[in-house]
């Protein structure tokens, strides 16, 4: 069906009508559910999970072990709490939007006390609602999951994932055919369950039935119709992620105009602090409200699609003429443009503006500070982990060689980061499975003109003796198999060579991470993250090495409370790089660290206003070129 046709569809008008009228009502409500959530099931959610459920030696639960923790009881609960208290929220909201609708239809005026006594009747199924609905999710999510992992044992089960990823062999190819063919048939079956299921919620709120039976009512109302019901909140979805996404541009584009009109205008900060508050609240502001009309919309979207096959659809009251809301909205207006309330508003966004700046002012960081660490022993084209990898990191000016460990079956702590050779040297066999005689003539794969012995496996010990008084190292201990001697062998190697004070151990195991500080606890520590469930700032360790797409400023506050200092990886973008600097992290590991310092000089030799004025603004556009980022940065500045 053509989108002209979807967009005239009376369903579409009708329930854009109804909001607009009921849009008061409605914004109470959302109010009222938002505080109620705010000051009760936030904070108890928090503690419950905070103070049971990742209580004692269970304080973070991250990486590989996340999945095998989230099919345990405990994650399970834990699961089933966090989500069924963030989607009871969205229930009550949706169940309160739908009795406003209901009453305005049954020509009753919306009474919000009538509203919150049939919702609050109803709190204890909801809830089980909730429940119900979060299991039905990780259902099909294993299903999914489970479809993808025997894809994968079935064409990638050989080698280390990495080969696949950067080689992409045939194997590669026919697992991404496997797997995606397998997740749009999955696909497809979910959008149906949920087409079908759609109708259970306003069914169960409308009738005093059971979950069971609202269930079967809702399929016996889509019925025929579950493709048009889909198809209508999938094109109203699209409008509203369109609507937010023109919306944030154009005031973004607006506030870069009034930025840098107001630094050519001005030579303080004090007025261009006031934009960045005025710009943080009026955000947050047109965000809360493109938020309500949204969900508000797809409420009295589903609303009159269940209601319209009802008796009392056809003998209510029919949603009012847009060309009246029109007139009433206009006069709303008019009675707002009074000089009192006017001022009143711009009084309060001025007090509101100056609190939000004095927050952006003490949240901006200089960037000089932060460290760069070269990811797996330095830049390409040198063959990661090695020696010609290190001399280029030396070469391009970082501040750390990030390097991986394992031992091989012979006890020798060599550098590689895959489980076996595949990817690096086109050999299939496992570091853990060979001696290291058998291995340390290999020559890696590359496309630079080192020498051949400067491309190597190289030890741990060979390394650190030539990156000694020259550059700092961080060692990440992998783990694919239990070896018990990695942690007490790099430790060795570390104290015969004195060097405690020029690395850093990291890993993503934290039983390495204990028996590392009762072997050495002068050895600096880290916890390697890439995804975790908890608070990571309360583990036992002096720093975090945490994937870039986890990072946000709570992490970042919280771990240097607790004196914690946060690296960000891997992160290659610079937009992504300025990101990171903005947010207040302590180093990065990038596979580009001359490109990194750059931007790192760049934004250190700025002043407050163009600081300010690089995170009014956002990002620099995305490009990997040295010089083009760094045309990028002084346009911004200029």
């Amino acid at each position: 069906m053509p989108i002209r046709l979807i967009l005239i569809d009376s369903a579409i008008r009708s329930a854009w009508s109804r909001m607009i009228h009921l849009w008061k009502p409605m914004a109470a409500w959302t109010f009222i559910v938002w505080l109620l959530l705010t000051i009760f099931l936030v904070p108890f959610t928090s503690a419950l999970v905070g103070w049971g459920l990742l209580r004692g030696d269970r304080l973070v639960v991250s990486n590989e072990d996340i999945i095998q923790w989230a099919l345990s009881p405990l994650g399970v609960s834990y699961i089933l709490i966090v989500g069924s208290m963030a989607i009871i929220g969205s229930i009550v909201r949706f169940a309160g939007l739908f009795q406003i609708i209901y009453q305005d239809i049954k020509r009753t005026p919306p009474s919000f006390f009538s509203v919150l006594n049939i919702i609050v009747s109803k709190v204890p199924t909801l809830f089980k609602a909730s429940v119900l609905s979060i299991l039905g999710a990780i259902l099909l999510i294993i299903i999914a999951g489970g479809g993808v992992s025997l894809c994968y044992h079935i064409f990638l089960g050989e080698f280390d994932i990495n080969y696949y990823l950067v080689n992409q062999p045939t194997e590669w190819i026919h697992f991404l055919i496997s797997a995606g063919t397998w997740l749009i048939i999955w696909g497809f079956f979910t959008l149906y369950l949920l087409g079908r299921s759609f109708l259970a919620l306003p069914a169960y709120i409308d009738c005093d039935i059971s979950l069971i039976s609202a269930l079967k009512k809702a399929w016996e109302i889509s019925g025929s119709q579950t493709i048009r019901l889909l198809r209508l909140l999938a094109v109203s979805a699209a409008i509203w992620i369109f609507t937010v996404f023109v919306f944030e541009s154009s005031f973004l584009y607006a506030v870069t105009v009034v930025a840098e009109w107001v630094m050519d205008s001005s030579s303080g900060t004090r007025p261009l602090l006031f934009l960045a508050g005025g710009y943080i609240l009026a955000s947050q502001l047109m965000r809360v409200i493109l938020g309500f009309l949204g969900f508000s919309f797809i409420t009295s979207l589903v609303s009159k699609f269940y209601l319209e096959n009802t008796k009392l659809y056809t003998e209510g009251r029919p949603a009012p003429r847009l060309s009246e809301l029109s007139s009433r909205f206009g006069s709303f207006i008019l009675r707002w443009l009074k000089p009192v309330r006017i001022i009143v508003v711009i009084s309060l966004f001025f007090v509101g503006s100056m609190f939000a700046s004095g927050f952006v002012l003490s949240s901006i960081p200089s960037g000089e500070d932060v460290v760069i660490s070269a990811h797996r022993g330095g830049p390409p084209p040198t063959p990661e982990n090695t020696l010609a990898a290190l001399e280029q990191a030396i070469a391009e000016g970082a501040d750390f060689s990030e390097i991986d460990v394992q031992r091989t079956a012979d006890g020798v702590v060599v550098l590689m980061h895959d489980l076996d050779l595949m990817r690096v040297a086109n050999d299939p066999r496992r570091v853990t499975d060979v001696n290291f005689d058998e291995i340390r003539n290999i020559v890696q794969i590359s496309e630079d003109n080192s020498p051949f012995t400067m491309k190597k496996i190289v030890t741990l010990n060979d390394f650190l003796e030539q990156s000694r008084g020259r550059i700092n190292t961080m060692i990440e201990l992998k783990y694919y198999n239990n070896d018990p001697r990695l942690v007490r062998d790099v430790v060795q190697i570390i104290q015969n060579l004195g060097m405690r004070e020029e690395v850093l151990v990291m890993s993503m195991s934290l039983q390495a991470l204990r028996e590392l500080q009762n072997l050495d606890p002068e050895i600096k520590r880290g916890f390697v993250s890439a995804v975790a469930v908890g608070d990571l700032s309360r583990l036992p360790v002096q720093f975090l090495a945490v994937n870039q797409t986890q990072i946000n400023s709570a992490l970042i506050r919280s771990a240097h409370r607790q004196n914690m200092e946060v690296f960000a990886w891997t992160v290659n973008k610079s937009d992504d790089i300025v990101r990171m600097i903005n947010l207040g992290v302590n180093g990065l590991i990038t596979d580009y660290p001359a490109f990194t310092a750059e931007i790192r000089r760049e934004i250190s030799d700025m002043t407050i206003a163009e600081r300010l004025m690089l995170n009014l603004t956002g990002w620099i556009t995305q490009d990997d070129s040295e010089n083009k980022a760094r045309d990028q940065l002084q346009e911004l500045i200029r």
